[in-house]
């Protein structure tokens, strides 16, 4: 019985041992944009998912598999305005979580403008003044078009420091 009772341990304790993947820093992960942000409705500060894009193997061994989830920031972002001033929004990549543990990951930051309809404006206000005169001042409500990052957009994120992964 003794002998039964240290096998079923010994093979308890072996099934439940996980190896640990070291990931170094700088180690890519390549990510997409989950779904659309527009500078029309994204504020500062809000997080944005993003998603691996396909398994990231490291010694024939899955540590990262393709799906999981990726957190952004935008970090800037203006609405498009009067006098054909576009929209901007600007997004960088902050964290991956794997297998609850929540890894820091940097990236270059994705600016993105819209349409600059600033000539438009002011060429049309311009012009329209010896036609309408001080009416023409109203083409300058003409806005810029919105920023907008589309779903599927790619971005390279690296480690930020050297992690152990449990696999």
């Amino acid at each position: 019985m003794k002998k039964l009772f240290l096998l079923f341990f010994t093979l308890v304790i072996l099934t439940s041992a996980r190896s640990q993947v070291i990931l170094r820093s700088g180690f890519a992960i390549p990510l997409e944009l989950s779904s659309s942000v527009s500078s029309n409705s994204a504020m500062q500060g809000q997080q944005v998912d993003l998603r691996v894009i396909y398994d990231i193997t490291v010694d024939g061994k899955t540590v990262i598999p393709a799906g999981t989830l990726a957190k952004g920031i935008v970090r800037r972002v203006s609405k498009a305005k009067g006098a054909g001033r576009a929209g901007v929004i600007e997004l960088q990549v902050e964290s991956i979580t794997i297998n609850d543990q929540q890894i820091g990951l940097t990236s270059n930051t994705l600016l993105v403008e819209g349409e600059n309809k600033k000539a438009l404006a002011w060429g049309l206000t311009g012009g329209g003044f010896f036609v309408v005169g001080p009416l023409s001042f109203f083409f300058l409500l003409i806005k810029g078009e919105s920023a907008v990052i589309q779903a599927g957009t790619k971005l390279d994120a690296t480690l930020v420091k050297t992690v152990s992964v449990n696999q």
